[in-house]
């Protein structure tokens, strides 16, 4: 038996909400992204994912429409347990306090006191870093005077590009996380040093490649059976094609978004974000769509 959760994706249009849904919960690949563009959402995108013993609702609710959500339509809110509100980093910041404050209203008139809202600032590849902090720190000022705000709103800059993707990675495993009550790493006896060979397997090999099962035998001591979940785990990820009637495995187009950012972490030697994307890893290897 599942235990349902339910959560809205809202913002304004155009702001990158549906492929902050696609790319991290629907597995697309950022490439594809990030090259062609998106139709907008019309009405509700909505879709059921699985996570251990939890049934994830995740509804997109299209940006044209938001006048809509916040006034006849406004029962799509009921029983959310979770908002994440996206602004691009670029808006005015009166533009973005307008339509937070119009959020909030809504969220006490129809009283979500078990729902939790978080902020995206995203498209941070586009701004420089003084304007954003600038603008984060207004918002944050902005919802300290506003009474009808009880709970801390966490504030989470984002971006599907390169140089921020496993960040925001990061960010959406840990919101996920705190949502079903989980610690991921140790979870269903998985040790820390078999996600490392995940990730060892990842930025040891070259894209698009092919490699026989063998070769995880001679470089990592891994029998065929051990060899195969772990890529079955980075295959969940989109990062890994297997061809098991070949006996061979190959990186995606998509890996290469891990592994630039991942080749910088294990350079400065940060062991603690290491351990972070292991943790998202992880997590989101186990998330599938119903």
């Amino acid at each position: 038996m599942f235990e349902k959760k339910k959560f809205l994706i809202i913002g304004p249009p155009g702001v990158g909400k549906s492929t902050i849904k696609k790319v991290y919960f629907e597995m697309v690949n950022p490439f594809n992204m990030i090259s062609t563009s998106m139709a907008p959402t019309r009405g509700i995108d909505s879709k059921i994912f699985i996570l251990y013993n939890y049934e994830l609702g995740v509804f997109d609710l299209a940006g044209q429409e938001n006048n809509t959500w916040f006034t006849d339509e406004r029962e799509v809110f009921l029983n959310s347990d979770l908002i994440i509100c996206v602004f691009d980093c670029n808006m005015y910041i009166k533009e973005i306090k307008d339509f937070f404050y119009k959020l909030i209203e809504l969220y006490e008139d129809i009283k979500l006191k078990k729902c939790s809202i978080v902020v995206f600032f995203h498209k941070v590849d586009l701004i420089e870093k003084i304007l954003l902090h600038h603008k984060i720190n207004a918002f944050k000022e902005f919802t300290k005077t506003q009474s009808l705000v009880k709970q801390e709103i966490p504030i989470y800059p984002t971006s599907i590009a390169t140089d921020y993707f496993l960040n925001t990675f990061d960010y959406i495993a840990k919101i996920l996380g705190k949502l079903i009550s989980i610690r991921i790493l140790g979870k269903d006896g998985v040790d820390i040093s078999d996600l490392r060979k995940d990730l060892e397997i990842l930025i040891s090999y070259d894209i698009s490649k092919f490699y026989h099962f063998e070769t995880l035998f001679f470089d990592y001591n891994l029998q065929h059976k051990d060899a195969l979940i772990h890529l079955d785990r980075l295959e969940k990820l989109g990062l890994v094609n297997i061809l098991i009637d070949k006996n061979q495995f190959f990186l995606t187009e998509k890996a290469k978004y891990f592994k630039s950012s991942i080749d910088t972490s294990i350079k400065n030697q940060n062991q603690s974000k290491i351990n972070r994307i292991l943790d998202a890893m992880y997590l989101f290897s186990n998330l599938r769509e119903k």
